[in-house]
C-alpha cells in the first residue's frame, strides 16, 4: 500500500496554536494571540494562519534567541558579583524585578478573567443556536436600544419617561415585564398627583418597546427578544380637566400670546369650532368665500 507523507495544514486550530509553538494556552493568549489574524471556520471555530505563527516565532527569535557558549564561558544566568558602590542601582533593580513579577501575575489573572468570560460567552451562545435560550437581557437594555435607533420628534419626552422607569423595572428581565410589575410605578406617579393620562403616556412608551421586543428585534441566532408582548392595561380615573368655553377675558389674554400670522386663524377657529385639520388646510380663497 502506497505511504503518503504527512501534510502540515496551513490554518492551525486555536486548541492546536499552543502547542503548535510549544507553549501553554495562557501564554499563547498573552503573547501571541493579540498579534494575529483570527480566521474563522464555522460558526465558532477559530484557526491561525500557520505562515503568521512562523513569522512571530521568527521575530521573537530575533528579539530575544541567545547563542550558545563556549566551553568555559559564561552562562546566561551567570550573575556578576555585585559591587557595594552600586547598592542604589541593585535596589532598583530589585524593585525592577518584583514590578515585572507583579505585572506578569496581573496579566495571567487578567487572562483567566477574559478567558472566562470567553467560555461564559460561547455557553450563552451554543444554549441560545442549540436549545434556544436566550441571553439574559433587562428592560435597560431594551428602553436603551429603543432610544438610540428611535427618530420620534417626542423622543426627549420619552427619554424622561424611562428615566422614571428606570428606578422600578431597569434591571428586571424584560421578559418579566408585565402589567403587575408596575402597579409600583403606577402607585408612586398617582401618590405625586400625577394625572392619569400623563401615566398612560408613560405606559404606551412601555408597550411599544414590549412590542418591538417581540415582534420587531432579533438576536444573532434570529430569535425575537421575548415571545409575546404582554397586554398593558392604561389608567384612566377619568380624573382629567373639563372643557369649557373660554371667557372673553381668556380669550383676550390668549390671542395676545399668539403671533401675528396665527392670530386670524385662531380667531376663525374659535368662531367656527373647526378642527386642527378643517383650518390648516383652508386656503385663502376659501376663506374670502366664506367671508362673504
Amino acid at each position: 500500500m502506497a505511504q503518503f507523507p504527512a501534510i502540515l495544514p496551513r490554518l492551525i486550530r486555536l486548541r492546536d496554536a499552543p502547542f503548535y509553538l510549544g507553549m501553554d494556552r495562557n501564554r499563547f493568549n498573552t503573547l501571541v494571540r493579540p498579534q494575529l489574524a483570527e480566521v474563522p471556520i464555522g460558526k465558532q471555530g477559530i484557526a491561525f494562519d500557520r505562515l503568521d505563527l512562523d513569522a512571530w516565532v521568527d521575530d521573537y527569535i530575533t528579539r530575544n534567541g541567545r547563542l550558545d557558549q563556549p566551553n568555559g564561558g559564561l552562562s546566561w544566568d551567570a550573575r556578576k558579583p555585585q559591587d557595594s558602590s552600586n547598592a542604589a542601582i541593585s535596589g532598583i533593580s530589585t524593585k525592577k524585578c518584583e514590578v515585572d513579577a507583579f505585572a506578569k501575575a496581573l496579566a495571567k489573572a487578567t487572562s483567566e478573567k477574559a478567558e472566562e468570560y470567553l467560555a461564559r460567552k460561547i455557553e450563552e451562545i451554543r444554549q441560545a443556536s442549540v436549545y434556544g435560550v436566550r441571553p439574559v437581557r433587562t428592560f435597560r437594555m431594551a428602553a436603551t436600544k429603543f432610544l438610540n435607533e428611535s427618530t420620534k420628534r417626542s423622543l426627549a419626552r420619552d427619554a424622561d419617561c424611562l428615566k422614571q422607569l428606570d428606578a422600578f423595572i431597569g434591571d428586571l428581565e424584560i421578559r418579566k415585564v408585565h402589567m403587575g410589575k408596575l402597579q409600583s410605578y403606577i402607585e408612586a406617579r398617582k401618590g405625586q398627583g400625577i394625572k392619569s393620562g400623563t401615566i398612560a403616556r408613560d405606559l404606551a412608551v412601555v408597550r411599544r418597546i414590549l412590542t418591538l421586543s417581540a415582534r420587531v428585534w432579533r438576536d444573532e441566532n434570529n430569535q425575537p427578544w421575548i415571545d409575546t408582548a404582554p397586554l398593558l392595561q392604561l389608567p384612566n380615573w377619568e380624573d382629567g380637566a373639563e372643557p369649557y368655553p373660554l371667557t372673553w377675558d381668556e380669550q383676550q389674554r390668549f390671542f395676545k400670546l399668539l403671533p401675528d400670522y396665527l392670530h386670524k386663524m385662531a380667531l376663525f377657529k374659535v368662531n367656527t369650532g373647526l378642527r386642527e385639520q378643517g383650518v390648516c388646510w383652508l386656503r385663502g380663497c376659501d376663506l374670502h368665500f366664506m367671508a362673504a
